[in-house]
């Protein structure tokens, strides 16, 4: 069955991502390179945490996906920046 995770990284970690998904055998992935953001403060003056990030989609078959899942979960917590690393499982109505 097609699921699709979604993965939010640092920037210091996409290369390892990209190398996972790369060896995965899924059939392809997208990667969007942007501004990752915490907001620490939950009050009227919010103040917010920074930091560059990238987020891959990946739609296949759940038995790759949990490969890919196994791999990083190593990596999860190992970086400077928090979210260093977050994946989302996800279930797919149509896939064409």
């Amino acid at each position: 069955m097609i699921k699709q995770l979604t993965i939010i990284c640092s920037a210091e970690l996409s290369e390892v991502v990209g190398k996972v998904l790369t060896k995965s055998g899924a059939p392809g992935f997208a990667r969007f390179d942007g501004t990752g953001t915490n907001i620490l403060e939950k009050s009227s003056l919010y103040r917010d945490l920074t930091w560059p990030s990238c987020v891959y989609i990946v739609p296949a078959e759940e038995e790759k996906l949990r490969w890919i899942i196994d791999k990083l979960k190593a990596h999860a917590g190992k970086c400077s920046a928090e979210p260093c690393l977050k994946m989302i499982l996800t279930p797919v109505e149509e896939f064409y």
